[in-house]
């Protein structure tokens, strides 16, 4: 007997309020389910060819001017001598030894000792510590040439502990908010978003709970002083939506049972209770909300900013609501954010931002810098005013399978739809590129 048979059989011999029950439940269930499924996140399985990758501050060891192999190799003769030198001078502690193993590692990764340039680098920034203090800013160079080592060697864990030292050593996103302390800040926040992405941990739940706390701590901060910080409240406000992006895809949420005799959804096993779960399905669970009113009180809080950026955190919220099929919430932000560029005067980045329907998120979210990527291929699009796509035709150099993957992942997405006088407008046979993420 088949599955839909023998169902039907099993229905039919229940009693009229067996039926009648049986119907409640499975009508509770469904009305469970939510209305819109999750849209494919761009950057995460497919990216715009034009996208460049995601800039990483201090990804790259640029070497200095590059010299013969035998100048490269006196060069570090030379400073290792220099610093036995000083050690036999002044100490094993001189004041000046420490910038002299910063550039006996610089050289050493000049002539491939990475293993070398890693040992000078740490014994440099224990030296500073010493001389200067904890927390001296003299340590800065030599860090940043320490993280730099730990990506090129894709030591991620290592990257991650010197990462946290870095954020302290920079004012962990406190005041005084000077530049110096602010990038480093916001480098931190992206570095943790990044960690995720490549699953440092295994389990994603308890980085991104402690990011989102800390982020909404120093934002609440920051919401206090709006007037004299509106730049950091801005860019902490984009930086925590960010992370509620990645909440929501990187948590999963175990189906519920409905139990009828209590009306209520409960797990399959109710002493099964992990505190750490019910915290980020707690998180998902009101992230769209908490999207919404973390740019909308941005907005609030320096009602007379520069039209540039009051735009910036318009489109951004825009984009938030339409990620969530909020279709006509979304419309009138993005009228909002046409009007204020209309009105300044700023057609140029008005243009940027509507011309063309743009894949959401929008904003480099779910990108890996230096992710494998497949060849281009091309694809025919129709973007409906609420921004969903129909896919006429992809061709390329990848094989039907990648094309069939990439067509089903375009009608999955959701798009920023085109305006034109300030109004959304349906395009049809759009010429696109994309690239498909090979890792």
């Amino acid at each position: 007997m088949s599955d839909v048979s023998g169902a039907a059989h099993y229905i039919g011999s229940l009693s009229g309020l067996s039926r009648l029950l049986l119907c409640l439940c499975l009508l509770a269930g469904a009305r469970s389910a939510p209305l819109y499924a999750a849209a494919e996140p761009h950057g995460k399985r497919y990216l715009a060819a034009a996208d460049a990758p995601v800039p990483v501050a201090g990804a790259a060891f640029t070497p200095e001017p590059p010299l013969a192999p035998a100048d490269l190799r006196r060069r570090v003769t030379q400073l290792r001598e220099q610093a036995r030198e000083q050690e036999f001078g002044a100490g094993p502690y001189a004041a000046r030894l420490g910038e002299t193993l910063a550039d006996l590692a610089r050289a050493l990764d000049s002539v491939g000792d990475a293993e070398g340039a890693l040992e000078a680098r740490e014994r440099a920034l224990h030296l500073i510590r010493i001389n200067d203090g904890l927390y001296s800013a003299r340590q800065g160079p030599v860090l940043r040439d320490l993280l730099n080592s730990f990506r090129e060697r894709e030591d991620y864990v290592a990257l991650d502990e010197r990462y946290s030292y870095f954020f302290r050593l920079f004012g962990a996103a406190r005041a005084p908010y000077t530049e110096l302390r602010w990038r480093a800040a916001m480098e931190y926040f992206n570095w943790q978003r990044e960690a995720l992405l490549l699953n440092v941990d295994g389990d994603p739940r308890r980085r991104l709970v402690e990011l989102h706390t800390l982020q909404d701590d120093r934002r609440q901060a920051l919401l206090e002083r709006a007037g004299e910080e509106w730049v950091a409240l801005r860019e902490i406000s984009l930086s925590q939506l960010a992370t509620l992006y990645l909440i929501e895809e990187e948590i999963d949420i175990p189906e519920l049972l409905y139990d009828p005799r209590t009306q209520r959804r409960r797990r399959e096993d109710p002493l099964d209770f992990d505190p750490m779960q019910e915290r980020v399905e707690n998180l998902k669970n009101s992230s769209r909300s908490r999207g919404r009113s973390l740019l909308e009180e941005a907005l609030e809080a320096n009602p007379g900013a520069a039209p540039r950026e009051r735009a910036e955190l318009q489109l951004a919220l825009a984009d938030w609501l339409q990620w969530h099929g909020s279709t006509r919430s979304a419309r009138e932000v993005y009228e909002d954010a046409w009007k204020t560029l209309t009105e300044a005067g700023l057609t140029q980045l008005r243009e940027e931002y509507f011309e063309q329907p743009v894949p959401l998120p929008a904003a480099p979210v779910f990108f890996i810098a230096d992710s494998p990527l497949g060849p281009p291929l091309s694809c025919r699009l129709d973007v409906s005013i609420s921004g969903r796509a129909r896919v006429r035709d992809c061709s390329g150099t990848g094989d039907g399978g990648s094309l069939t993957l990439l067509r089903r992942l375009l009608q999955a997405s959701r798009f920023r739809p085109v305006f034109r006088d300030g109004q959304p407008l349906a395009v049809d046979d759009i010429e696109t590129r994309w690239r498909l993420r090979e890792d």
